[in-house]
């Protein structure tokens, strides 16, 4: 909860505040009620007896200096003595860069920070945010402001508390992987526009987020920064898009295989091709480009399994390839996808792909191209691409075996571990 957060800037009547010359940098925030104790003690009262009960923090607005601080910390403290209860953690809004500057003393007193960048850009940049002339030059994704925001959390890491943001650039999903690699751990941001942003969250990988954060502390001006989210949101939309056409290729890959002919063959050998080369060329641009998450390691392998089981399923149809294969092959990637949800519930941990299990995706690439493309050579009268598939399907195994030794920890109930 954070405390009255009022002032000339933002007139209450029954306050009755007398006018200022220049009220954002007037009486506001915190300075009001230290000057009004009544009005800061009718709150901290509230709030001290509900945290008797209940979970709650407690947050002082527009706070410039260690002394403001530690009076605020100082009041919660004689509240909590007298109502005989322990004392709610304090934290403190960054919104003033001297407090930015000053975070490292902070953080030996506050339990928490939460930098609230609407103000902190006004302040830093000297831009009333409600000139609508001055639009363009009040931006929070300037770099002195995002160096702010990095002391900050800096500061607050080093004292083991954590630093969240508040305000219009935490509400950008674009700026949300920024946010996380200048050491930001919580956003705070209106229903609206929760969805969006934990969406962006959840497909973060943290060492492209930090290499992201570096770059954009090196930049000159808020365009440059700009520019960069969106040349990294540009990168991700490619790489889920190249992901995105392996999927979209397994159905005509497919329907070319049943249809059968020499053209349609040909044309299908080569789209599946292209296919399988997608899934070299997008692991490799994400590693990259370090645009590596979770979410992308999903999508990649699903998309990789809907390409082998659906042309796998093309090929057993027509004859060109067993339907124990078939079998042995689809059994497999189902057992390793339950094992994978498995290992997520039980020990929060996730399946990476192994070196056996990328060699066995491979293999089996190259068994469908040549089952599709079949050319006419025998090995002890079978096709080649016979023994490739017996070959593939072995492998699918080995590695199978290998993913179920590595986890099986997943299923032994918690109380026998």
């Amino acid at each position: 909860m954070r405390t009255l957060d009022a002032g000339a800037d933002k007139p209450i009547p029954y306050l009755e505040l007398r006018p200022e010359a220049n009220p954002f940098l007037g009486v506001r925030g915190f300075r009001l009620t230290s000057a009004r104790p009544e009005i800061l003690l009718a709150q901290l009262r509230a709030l001290v007896r509900v945290a008797a009960d209940h979970p709650v923090r407690i947050m002082f607005p527009m706070v410039a200096t260690l002394e403001e601080l530690q009076e605020g910390l100082a009041t919660v403290g004689e509240v909590a003595a007298k109502s005989g209860t322990a004392p709610p953690e304090v934290g403190v809004m960054i919104e003033i860069p001297a407090a930015a500057l000053a975070a490292p003393h902070l953080a030996r007193v506050a339990a928490f920070f939460s930098v609230g960048t609407n103000d902190l850009t006004q302040y830093t940049l000297a831009a009333d945010r409600g000139n609508e002339h001055l639009g363009d030059l009040a931006n929070a994704l300037h770099p002195s402001v995002l160096r702010l925001i990095a002391m900050t959390a800096e500061a607050g890491v080093a004292s083991g508390i954590p630093t969240a943001v508040c305000g219009e650039l935490a509400a950008d999903p674009a700026a949300t992987s920024l946010l996380l690699g200048l050491g930001v751990e919580e956003l705070s941001v209106s229903p609206p526009a929760i969805p969006a942003v934990k969406d962006a969250v959840r497909v973060v990988d943290m060492d492209g987020a930090n290499a992201l954060a570096a770059k954009a502390l090196a930049c000159a001006t808020a365009a440059e920064v700009r520019e960069l989210l969106s040349a990294d949101e540009r990168a991700g939309r490619f790489l889920e898009g190249v992901t995105w056409l392996r999927v979209i290729l397994t159905p005509i890959v497919m329907a070319l295989v049943l249809h059968g002919g020499d053209r349609a063959d040909a044309t299908a050998a080569g789209l599946f091709a292209l296919a399988a080369i997608t899934d070299f060329v997008d692991g490799r641009l994400a590693r990259r480009w370090k645009r590596t998450s979770q979410l992308g390691a999903f999508l990649d392998t699903t998309a990789d399994k809907v390409l082998v089981t659906g042309v796998l399923i093309a090929l057993v149809a027509v004859g060109r390839a067993s339907a124990w294969v078939g079998f042995v092959i689809i059994a497999r990637e189902i057992v390793v996808f339950g094992l994978k949800g498995v290992a997520s519930s039980a020990e929060g941990s996730i399946v990476n792909p192994s070196r056996l299990g990328k060699a066995k995706a491979n293999l089996q690439f190259l068994a469908i191209f040549v089952a599709i493309w079949r050319p006419d050579i025998l090995v002890g009268g079978r096709f080649v691409d016979e023994w490739l598939m017996w070959v593939a399907a072995i492998i699918t195994v080995w590695s199978g075996i290998d993913y179920v030794g590595r986890y099986a920890g997943a299923f032994t109930p918690v109380r026998e571990r």
